[in-house]
């Protein structure tokens, strides 16, 4: 799952909901939110229904733009056959600008076109200072410059799921680094500007 809370104090959590068991299996994308602290939740909303497709929601994060009045989120997920490879894998991503109350249709997300040009599975991005927006990616992270709407691939990390975190680098106090990190590892890079 990811979570998030925005700068309105709203905490949103998206998650694979398993239709069954296994990693490969159909699944749906589901979204929670709480508007008082996370004592209550209300009900969870379907970003992407499997349905009788056979199709597998997967790779799910979320993305406030701070920067954008109102406030966006973005909501990110893959969708591919079950089984899946990682090239069948299609990007899509959902906008709200209530607080994530409701949301867009979802679009097809443009990218660089790597390979690996796709969220990591679970897990938020960030948004610097100037505006750029930052998502764990699968085995790097990606950046965008344009609100979201397109993204670039960037570092190279050992395994497929990454969680990144905004740094300060040396002795600057102006957050303009991403700190990438790996599951079942202990190495990480930071990478600046």
């Amino acid at each position: 799952p990811g979570l998030i809370v925005t700068e309105a104090d709203t905490v949103l959590v998206i998650a694979q909901s398993r239709l069954k068991r296994g990693d490969y299996d159909p699944s749906d994308i589901v979204l929670t939110r709480s508007s008082d602290g996370g004592r209550t939740w209300s009900p969870a909303v379907k970003l992407f229904d499997s349905g009788a497709s056979g199709q597998i929601g997967y790779s799910c994060v979320l993305v406030e733009v701070r920067k954008a009045s109102p406030n966006v989120l973005l909501a990110y997920y893959t969708v591919g056959p079950a089984p899946w490879k990682s090239h069948q894998l299609v990007w899509y991503g959902r906008r709200s600008t209530d607080e994530g109350q409701t949301w867009t249709e979802p679009f097809a997300v443009k990218h660089d076109g790597h390979p690996e040009s796709k969220p990591s599975n679970g897990g938020h991005g960030f948004q610097f200072p100037n505006g750029r927006l930052v998502l764990p990616g699968r085995g790097n992270f990606l950046y965008s410059d344009d609100g979201g709407l397109s993204w670039t691939t960037a570092g190279k990390a050992e395994t497929v799921e990454t969680k990144v975190l905004p740094v300060a680098l040396g002795s600057a106090t102006e957050v303009r680094g991403v700190y990438l990190i790996t599951r079942k590892s202990t190495a990480y890079r930071i990478y600046g500007d």
